[in-house]
């Protein structure tokens, strides 16, 4: 199909188990991709589909940001600008209702992990807002409210070290309500030298507190795009893409090396083994 189409974009949702086989069927043909996530199956296949979309040159992206959102964008913003000045410690958090699963997240030969699968959310806006300064992970994870799902986490967490000497900590849950009124609970606070940023994705705010200043809410500087329209807008050439391949390469990269640490409850390094 791919080779008598030749389309100009291939978007992949499958089963994470064929996830990265259909992204390289594309990629390895030169066509553009936007994957679901994780867009690979283990540290081996990410090699592997690093290596089919020529370390980069094909373009490709995955919705494992959160791009688009306005609070989100607006502690970019403020990040970035050094409006906290040197950031040093940071808390992010995906929480999620559980609903009803399938038999296969019981199988770690079926389901990645709960990093690769929630924590890379978090895992994308940390270097999208902070930069890949992460050299270090350790941390726990435990299935104490659904033992009968031993390859999905019920609870976990890490603690990353930065080359600064800062750390971000990382919380991924299935423990919130059913009666919650949204499925997912996003947060993050990161404290800098100068000041800190705060967003709750419930109160839909990004609330900054400089030094000598009295606290305010935060909006970006202009309307934001969701990933799939700014990777689409990138290849007409009318602005750049969500995240370059390179990066959502690493995001998953580092999703994987986490589960590692979570898995063998010891530190894991975070160096790439890509080819950047």
């Amino acid at each position: 199909m791919l080779d008598e189409a030749r389309p100009d974009l291939v978007q992949v949702s499958t089963h994470f188990s064929r996830m990265g086989r259909w992204n390289m069927e594309a990629l390895r043909r030169g066509i553009p991709v936007f994957s679901e996530k994780p867009v690979a199956f283990g540290l081996e296949e990410l090699a592997e589909l690093w290596e089919a979309g020529g370390r980069g040159k094909v373009p490709f992206a995955a919705g494992q940001g959160v791009q688009g959102d306005p609070a989100f964008e607006a502690a970019r913003e403020a990040v970035r600008a050094g409006r906290i000045g040197e950031a040093l410690a940071s808390y992010h958090q995906k929480s999620y209702r559980w609903g009803t699963r399938p038999e296969s997240w019981k199988d770690r030969r079926t389901f990645p992990g709960v990093v690769p699968w929630v924590g890379v959310h978090a895992l994308a806006w940390m270097t999208w807002i902070l930069g890949d300064v992460f050299t270090e992970v350790a941390g726990w994870e435990g299935a104490a409210a659904r033992p009968e799902y031993p390859a999905c986490a019920s609870q976990a967490g890490a603690i990353f070290r930065q080359s600064n000497g800062g750390f971000a900590m990382l919380s991924m849950d299935y423990l919130r309500p059913a009666s919650a009124p949204t499925h997912g609970d996003e947060r993050l606070r990161i404290a800098g030298t100068q000041g800190v940023v705060e967003v709750r994705s419930g109160e839909k705010t990004c609330a900054l507190i400089e030094a000598g200043a009295a606290p305010r809410d935060l909006a970006p500087s202009a309307p934001p795009l969701d990933a799939f329209t700014r990777f689409a807008k990138s290849l007409l050439k009318e602005g750049p893409p969500p995240m370059e391949s390179w990066e959502t390469c690493r995001v998953t990269e580092l999703a994987f090396l986490t589960q590692r640490a979570l898995d063998e409850g010891k530190p894991v390094g975070l160096k790439t083994a890509l080819a950047g």
